[in-house]
């Protein structure tokens, strides 16, 4: 799979897949731990038989013994990615909000359902790429603020559920970022319009799995382009943070793989200062200035770069 040529053209600076981090099974059961006691520490009640107890729990017994269900292996690889953000945002100010959020709500994979769990996740996910892109970044309305070298600047999560609902996020979005009066993008996560949630994907390898998601990302921002514009006009916003993740079983190695992939979207000609923020955000992204210290919080090993 290939990306459109007039995608490549446009967007070719601001295409971005993260490092990957490998985990043996002896460190994802002690980041679970770790994952828990940080709940604690916080004082966030985990209700046994809760959503996220479940996916905890049923991780831990998969890494002892694996039971050969398709499903507990992926969310196995999604638990990973999870934990990781807990424990590697265990001291960010604010986060006890978003990690309640979590306990409380539904967090099954295989559920569709608009989630404050799931969307608490997403903004974890986006303030821990800045942070392993060396960016200074906090939790701070409109939902993280960076700063980069032009000054605070203000990142509106938002994870999309249905096709239906992409221009409603869309707008709450920039209106988020015009009640913070500051410049910012909009950082769009689009897991659930991947395929069905219970679903398996497939790849020959994680090259081609990554083929798969930036084609997937490349082909909602063309749907929803006309979109995208309108609420980007007089400078409501930068422009976007395309995001996809999917767990999926590679051929190859004969096991699951959990990647990721983010598209960066200026609006604004060559020249636009908007462009400009946006260019220096995926450029200090990719650079992954941040891994190393993220790496020895969250445990494992890096590769990818």
């Amino acid at each position: 799979m290939r990306l459109p040529a007039a995608f490549l053209k446009k967007f070719d600076r601001y295409d971005y897949v993260p490092p990957s981090i490998v985990r043996t099974p002896e460190n994802i059961l002690r980041s679970i731990s770790d994952a828990r006691e940080v709940l604690e520490r916080h004082s966030v009640k985990l209700r046994n038989g809760s959503s996220l107890d479940q996916l905890l729990s049923q991780s831990e017994r998969e890494i002892r013994k694996r039971s050969g269900n398709p499903r507990r292996a992926m969310d196995l690889q999604y638990v990973i990615a999870l934990t990781g953000l807990i424990i590697g945002l265990a001291d960010e100010d604010g986060i006890k909000v978003l990690l309640e959020r979590m306990a409380k709500s539904e967090m099954d994979t295989t559920s569709e359902k608009p989630s404050q769990g799931k969307d608490a996740a997403w903004e974890l996910s986006c303030l821990s790429s800045f942070k392993i892109g060396g960016i200074e970044a906090r939790l701070a309305e409109p939902d993280i603020v960076i700063a980069f070298g032009y000054g605070d600047y203000g990142i509106a999560c938002k994870k999309i559920y249905s096709e239906n609902s992409v221009e409603k996020c869309v707008a709450k979005g920039v209106e988020q970022i015009s009640g913070a009066q500051m410049q910012g993008l909009v950082a769009l996560n689009i897991d659930e319009l991947l395929i069905p949630a219970r679903r398996m994907m497939y790849a020959s390898d994680q090259d081609f799995l990554r083929a798969m998601l930036q084609g997937y990302t490349s082909e909602f921002i063309e749907r929803h382009s006309s979109t995208l514009e309108k609420y980007a006009r007089g400078g409501a916003c930068d422009g976007y943070i395309v995001s996809a993740s999917k767990v999926a079983w590679l051929v190859s190695t004969s096991d699951f793989s959990y990647t990721t992939v983010n598209i960066h979207v200026p609006i604004g000609d060559e020249t636009a200062a908007s462009r400009l923020r946006i260019d220096a955000i995926a450029r200090q992204s990719s650079s992954a200035n941040g891994l190393e210290a993220w790496v020895a919080k969250v445990g494992g090993a890096a590769f990818g770069l």
